[in-house]
């Protein structure tokens, strides 16, 4: 059939059918052919056969009354299509843990159908690796070469006027954290400076999997990190945080300035060298970071945590703040280890009208006209107002999963 522009109705159902027969013909052949171990190319197996459901959560709200995030448990994968409002939806999970094997059952579902299949209302469900658009692909262009045959019936000209005229397309981008934006150098120095001001957390993703020695990447870097600050929480997988402080390490490395990093309700501890998060990610002396600031919303940080922040923070020459936040802290501090700390005259503050005198260890208000230290009854009075009026957790670390 000759490749024409679509101008009817019936032409356009037409070219609908063959478009939909090239994606259902793609997707069960490769739910039917997976390899799980790339080193065992002689292992070929379908998804029904290894997939293993379970284990997946929903986040329903950002914020709640207790300053957590509000996750509920997901009785079934379907619901990643059927149970939100959103127009988006995001699959997180650190690498080996199956977003791909669950895409390729989404996809699945659409082409098989029935009426236990979440995908019924769906016209076209279209699933493309990312690392397709790397170049500056359309989508029909990513298409046609992802699911296309030789000789196809359709064009990519055809492709955009169907998803265009369809009434509820399905699209799945899988490989968010394998982006491989560096399959091209060119394209890799267009996307990441069109990311550099639409998507951060991915730029730091792809200047991960590209590497840094680029001098164009580090311009880049540069340009970022020394604008703004950057942040570990738990709200970010394991994944995100580790490529983080990859880039700060290369930030480190090559002298480029780190105007602060934020930790998140991620209860660090010092071991001597690093501080280790509680979701297992390590944070290395960093010699260019300016601010840390450590957030525990609601949680109780022991003299022994404190003591530990505080011996990272002087084995870093170039930090001159740390700031704690939503967190309950010891009522002195024992200034005679942590000499380094007077003799590099880092400000400690706690909130946002105390100040650590680093003369005494003692916390002293920092407002203009009163900057007296606490009293022991001062301190008991702020810390009972504290536990009164907000639920403090203990100061154990939470324990992660996945």
């Amino acid at each position: 059939m000759q490749n024409i522009p679509l101008t009817n109705q019936h032409e356009l159902k037409e070219k609908q059918d063959v478009l939909l027969q090239y994606l259902k013909v793609r997707y069960e052949d490769m739910f039917r052919r997976i390899q799980p171990n790339p080193n065992q190319q002689n292992k070929v197996f379908s998804v029904e056969q290894i997939y293993v459901q379970g284990g997946i959560q929903r986040l329903e709200a950002y914020e709640t009354e207790g300053g957590k995030e509000q996750w509920t448990n997901v009785d079934n994968y379907h619901e990643i299509i059927t149970h939100t409002n959103s127009k988006l939806r995001i699959v997180e999970a650190d690498p080996g843990y199956g977003k791909t094997m669950l895409a390729l059952r989404l996809a699945y579902d659409w082409c098989t159908g029935g009426e236990t299949s979440p995908s019924t209302d769906i016209d076209i469900f279209i699933l493309l690796p990312l690392r397709l658009l790397v170049s500056g692909m359309t989508f029909g262009e990513a298409i046609e070469q992802f699911a296309f045959p030789k000789n196809a019936q359709i064009s990519k000209d055809d492709i955009a006027t169907i998803l265009q005229r369809c009434n509820n397309a399905f699209i799945l981008l899988d490989g968010y954290n394998e982006f491989a934006c560096g399959m091209n150098s060119n394209a890799a120095v267009k996307i990441l400076e069109y990311l550099n001001v639409k998507n951060v957390e991915l730029l730091r993703l792809c200047l991960m999997e590209k590497g840094y020695n680029s001098e164009k990447l580090i311009s880049l870097l540069k340009h970022l990190e020394t604008e703004g600050s950057l942040s570990l929480s738990i709200r970010k997988s394991k994944l995100l945080q580790r490529t983080i402080v990859k880039v700060l390490k290369i930030a480190s490395e090559n002298k480029i300035p780190i105007k602060k990093l934020d930790v998140v309700d991620l209860v660090p501890t010092h071991d001597g060298e690093v501080l280790t998060l509680a979701s297992g990610v390590c944070l290395p002396i960093l010699q260019t970071l300016k601010c840390l600031d450590v957030q525990e919303v609601r949680r109780d940080v022991t003299a022994e945590i404190l003591h530990g922040i505080l011996r990272y923070v002087e084995q870093s020459s170039s930090i001159i703040e740390l700031k704690f936040g939503g967190c309950l802290l010891p009522q002195a501090v024992e200034m005679d280890k942590h000499v380094p700390l007077q003799k590099n005259d880092v400000k400690v503050y706690w909130g946002r009208y105390h100040q650590l005198n680093l003369s005494t260890g003692r916390w002293k208000r920092h407002t203009i006209g009163d900057d007296h230290d606490q009293t022991d009854d001062e301190y008991e009075k702020r810390i009972n107002y504290l536990r009164e009026h907000l639920r403090f957790e203990p100061a154990n670390p939470p324990e992660m999963t996945g």
